[in-house]
C-alpha cells in the first residue's frame, strides 16, 4: 500500500516542475526600468506606501509598471498536457482491459470456501467506533495533506512575498518530502509498529508546523525546512492508518470504501475552510489552520489508540 501510494507523491513533484515554466512573469521582471528605480522587491509587505514626491499610492505606481501589453500567462499549457497524460493513462488501461478480458472470462474461479476468521469476535459498537474514529482521522489528514498541497505556492506568494519561480520549488520540495516519506513507509511498515509510525509522524508534523508559524518571517529558509519535514512525516500516514487499523479490526466492504470517502470529503472541506479564513485574516491563516489540523490529527490518534488497547487482537 506504502508502495501504491508513492506513484501519487511521484506524480505532486512532477507536476510544480511542469506548471512553472507557464507562470505569467513577476512583476519585479514585467516592471522594468520604473521598477528597479523605486527598488521594489518581494519582501516589502505593504501594498499602500504614499511616496514622498508622488500624491499618489505605491500600489498604482506597480500597476503601471506591471500592465505590460502581451504579457499573458500560459498556465493553460500545463492544464493541456495534464489532460493529455491522463488520457493516455487511461488508454492504456483499457488497451489491459481488452486484451486480458478473454483470460478474465475464462478463468475458473474455486467454489464457495469458507473464508478463515483471524479476527476474534468483538462487540459491534466497538467496530463501529473504531472504524469512524479511523474515518476521522484519515479526514483530518486529509484536510492537512491537499490543503498543504493546494496552497503552499499561494502562501509563499502572497504570504511571505517570494517569486513565483521560488514557491514552485518550494510546491516541488513538498512533494518530494511526500515521496521520500512514502519510500520509507515501505520498509519502515516491515520493522516498526504502524502505531509507533503514526505517533512518531504526528509528532513531526505538529513540532515541524509550529517553527514554520512562529519562525517563518525570520528566514527564507525555515519554510524549505519545515515543509520538506513536515511533507516526509505525513507521506506514509495515511497507508499507516489502514494498516492500523487492520490490526484490530477486519477491512473490507463498508469500512474500506470508508476511508475514501473520507480522503475526499477532507479535499474538500479544507479549501473551503482555508478560503473562509483568508478571505478574513489573510494568507497568515494558512499556517495556523494547517498547524490546528495537525493537533487535532494528534489527539484523535492517542484517543484512538487508548480505546483499541481496550480489545487486544489475540
Amino acid at each position: 500500500m506504502q508502495a501504491f501510494h508513492c506513484w501519487f507523491a511521484l506524480g505532486g513533484v512532477v507536476a510544480p516542475l511542469i506548471v512553472r515554466p507557464f507562470l505569467a512573469p513577476d512583476s519585479d521582471q514585467t516592471g522594468g526600468e520604473l521598477a528597479g528605480e523605486l527598488d521594489f522587491n518581494d519582501a516589502i509587505p505593504q501594498n499602500n506606501i504614499s511616496l514622498p514626491c508622488f500624491n499618489t499610492p505605491l500600489q498604482l505606481v506597480t500597476n503601471v509598471a506591471t500592465s505590460s501589453p502581451g504579457i499573458e500567462t500560459e498556465i493553460w499549457m500545463s492544464y493541456l498536457l495534464t489532460g493529455c497524460l491522463v488520457v493516455l493513462s487511461a488508454l492504456s488501461f483499457f488497451i489491459v482491459l481488452i486484451v486480458s478480458q478473454k483470460q478474465m472470462l475464462s478463468q475458473a474461479f474455486p467454489a464457495n470456501k469458507k473464508d478463515v476468521d483471524i479476527y476474534p469476535l468483538k462487540p459491534k459498537h466497538y467496530i463501529i467506533t473504531l472504524a469512524f474514529s479511523t474515518w476521522v482521522l484519515c479526514f483530518s489528514f486529509c484536510v492537512l495533506e491537499v490543503t498543504c498541497r493546494n496552497y503552499i505556492f499561494s502562501y509563499a506568494v502572497e504570504y511571505l512575498y517570494l517569486s513565483k519561480d521560488t514557491a514552485a520549488y518550494v510546491d516541488a520540495a513538498f512533494w518530494l518530502g511526500f515521496l521520500c516519506g512514502r519510500i520509507v513507509g515501505i520498509f519502515i511498515i516491515r520493522c516498526l509498529p504502524t502505531s509507533v509510525i503514526l505517533f512518531a509522524g504526528n509528532i513531526i508534523i505538529c513540532m515541524s508546523l509550529m517553527i514554520l508559524v512562529f519562525l517563518v518571517n525570520v528566514h527564507t529558509s525555515i519554510i524549505w525546512i519545515c515543509v520538506t519535514i513536515s511533507s516526509f512525516a505525513l507521506g506514509p500516514v495515511f497507508a499507516a492508518t489502514i494498516t492500523w487499523l487492520q490490526t484490530y479490526i477486519e477491512v473490507k466492504g463498508l469500512i474500506g470504501s470508508g476511508f475514501v470517502v473520507a480522503g475526499y470529503l477532507g479535499g474538500g472541506v479544507g479549501p473551503i475552510i482555508l478560503g473562509a479564513l483568508a478571505s478574513e485574516y489573510g494568507y497568515v491563516a494558512f499556517g495556523y489552520m494547517i498547524l490546528v489540523d495537525s493537533l487535532i490529527s494528534l489527539t484523535i490518534f492517542i484517543c484512538l489508540q487508548a480505546y483499541a488497547w481496550k480489545y487486544q487482537k489475540v
